[in-house]
């Protein structure tokens, strides 16, 4: 039987802010194939079927379900690599180990960015509004995605898994409308 990534309350992230952060309506969102498509090829590392994919979302201004759908296998990752129980102590040092991955471009990551919405997706919001608010729209979405693709790459799902943490951060982000 395949392992179910979520037992996270689609109200929990309902409440919970994606891709830049902010909260947005979720009422007209729609998760799509092509979003999947999208993120699976993001996380599979493909940019030549990546790029055109999120550059042809993001211009088309049908973002958002896929912002939603990024933010819930964002989610579903991070419960899965800290729960039951996590500390910020291990928030921190998983940042700082993913960081010094880059080397010389350790900065491509902001910490507390990164820091901060690793903790909101565990669920704790204390603490975590001052580094995002001061953060920019592009810095927090850089860190997130980095962030995933080093989750992701930690989990080393086989094709299998991969679909369903897909399908499963499909089901939650549907939830969620």
């Amino acid at each position: 039987m395949a392992q179910r990534w979520t037992s996270f309350s689609p109200k929990r992230v309902r409440r919970l802010t994606i891709g830049s952060v902010s909260p947005l309506d979720m009422s007209s969102m729609q998760v799509t194939d092509e979003h999947v498509k999208a993120l699976r090829s993001y996380l599979l590392e493909e940019p030549e079927v990546w790029i055109p994919l999120h550059k042809r979302l993001l211009e088309s201004g049908r973002a958002q379900g896929y912002e939603l759908l990024i933010w819930a296998a964002f989610v579903l990752l991070v419960r899965r690599m800290f729960s039951p129980t996590w500390s910020l102590d291990k928030v921190i040092r998983y940042v700082a180990g993913v960081r010094a991955s880059f080397g010389e471009q350790a900065g491509l990551i902001d910490a507390r960015v990164a820091e901060s919405l690793m903790r909101r997706a565990l669920g704790d919001e204390a603490n975590t509004g001052e580094a995002l608010d001061r953060a920019g729209d592009e810095s927090k979405a850089h860190a997130q995605l980095m962030m995933l693709m080093a989750l992701a790459s930690d989990a080393n799902f086989d094709d299998s898994a991969l679909d369903d943490l897909l399908n499963s951060a499909r089901e939650l982000a549907e939830q969620c409308q």
